[in-house]
Parts: C-alpha cells; structure tokens; sequence
C-alpha cells in the first residue's frame, strides 16, 4: 500500500514513464503506447501490476480541454460506430412525444406560478418556446414517417 500511496502522491507531478522507472524495484516497465495522443505503461509495484496512463492533449488548468481530446472523440466515434442506436418503434416514438410534451406542459405551469423575477421569465420562456419548437419539429418528423 505504501508504494500505491507514493505512486499516488507523484502522479500530478511527474511523466509516466519516469513514474514507473522510480517505482518499481527492477526498473522493469513495458511502454505499451506512446503516441500523439497518451502513452500508456504497465509496471509491477510489489505484487500488483499497475497500468499508467497519460493523455498528451489535455491541459489539466483547463477543464473545458477534457472533452476535446482525440482519445474522447475517438473513443464516441467507436462507441457509436459498434452501438449505432437501433431505431425507435413507433410505439416508443409515440409514448416519448407525449412525455415530452406532458414535460412541458409541467413546466410552463411552474413558470407561471414561480414568482421568479422579470429576467428569469424571460430566460425560462425562451427556453420552453425552444422546447415546444424541438418538440413540435419532433412530432412533424414522427408524422411523416407513418
């Protein structure tokens, strides 16, 4: 535990590879990916096998940074290539519309009676009038297809 904890203690600091080199007892540590995007090495601490990853473009000061990473869009365009989301029954199509519009038909109710200030009516509204627009494109869409 004492080395997982000073692994632990170096990893904001320190490069992966120099991590695994100061850590294990050997200096035994395999690189298994080093390119544009991260670099990857596998190192043996005591008894566990530690895998250490770094991702080379993402700016830890910039948290925005995290989503624009090649590894995160890379890994949605895998995601969604072998998940591709099979398409709706009418059925389910049908039942999701009228939740939609139930949802805002709730939420035009509670604008109404919220007691908010001006600005936040204003910023609500145009949200639902955003919503309704959504929903009533969604539905023109649905009705097409039958």
């Amino acid at each position: 535990m004492r080395a997982v904890r000073q692994l632990l203690e170096m990893v904001p600091t320190t490069d992966v590879a120099e991590l695994a080199s100061v850590l294990v007892k050997d200096g035994d540590y395999n690189i298994i990916a080093d390119n544009y995007i991260e670099i990857v090495v596998t190192a043996r601490i005591d008894t566990k096998t530690v895998r250490l990853m770094q991702g080379k473009d993402l700016n830890v000061d910039d948290t925005k940074s995290y989503g624009a990473t090649k590894r995160g869009s890379l890994s949605a365009a895998e995601t969604k290539e072998y998940t591709p989301d099979p398409p709706m029954t009418v059925e389910t199509e049908w039942n999701e519309l009228k939740t939609r519009k139930e949802s805002i038909r709730l939420n035009r109710e509670e604008l109404e009676t919220a007691g908010l200030d001006d600005e936040s009516v204003m910023k609500n509204r145009g949200q639902l009038r955003k919503d309704e627009k959504k929903y009533n494109n969604h539905c023109a869409k649905f009705f097409l297809k039958l």
